[in-house]
């Protein structure tokens, strides 16, 4: 009997949502498995599956909600055989990995999932939900620059992804690693409101 199950998940960085199926033998090699995404232009590390023992597996997500890495630890039967099953971020409350042998279940629970981003955020905001809305607002305009082509960095590349941290946003080049902060003031929003374009290295 071949096992398989179905696997969804969501890019932590750019907030799209992949599905596949799987079967148990692409686990069978020691290493990790890797779910990244699938745009070419983010390419990010968003899951990984580890079998640690015959019977044990270790998932670890990052999270879209929080920025934090999530674990779990899971049977075989937990994984090849279960309807459904998830990965949980304990700080928003919602499921951010999806697995099972019931794909309508696994499609209702990310759809779930949609739901929260859609109440919690704005435009890509990946902070935790509740946060100042300056954040969202600020972000909205970042994701309207690179939705337009506008955010790149001075190697040539407009492979960009946003962190928050503390009070600053930073703007990360993920080819050569150049970073531009972004402090979260009125001031800041007002500029990237009427901003042409932003160039990290500059």
């Amino acid at each position: 009997m071949e096992f398989e199950t179905n696997f969804a998940y969501i890019c932590p960085d750019c907030l799209r949502i992949y599905g596949c199926k799987l079967n148990v033998f692409r686990f069978s090699g020691g290493q990790a498995h890797k779910f990244i995404c699938r745009s070419k232009d983010c390419l990010a590390d968003c899951a990984s599956i580890k079998k640690t023992a015959p019977d044990q597996y270790n998932i670890e997500v990052l999270c879209p909600f929080c920025d934090e890495k999530h674990s779990k630890r899971a049977t075989f039967s937990g994984i090849w055989q279960r309807p459904q099953s998830t990965v949980r971020c304990p700080n928003a409350a919602a499921d951010i990995f999806f697995y099972g042998q019931d794909r309508d279940a696994i499609n209702g629970l990310v759809n779930r999932t949609t739901e929260v981003f859609e109440r919690s955020f704005s435009n890509g905001y990946t902070g935790v939900p509740g946060s100042d809305p300056m954040i969202s607002e600020i972000l909205m305009n970042l994701e309207r620059l690179m939705s337009d082509h506008q955010i790149s960095c001075v190697c040539g590349s407009e492979n960009i992804s946003f962190e928050l941290r503390g009070s600053s946003i930073l703007l990360i080049c993920r080819k050569c690693g150049s970073c531009k902060e972004l402090r979260i003031s009125k001031e800041n929003l007002m500029r990237l409101i009427n901003a042409s374009g932003i160039v990290l290295g500059h």
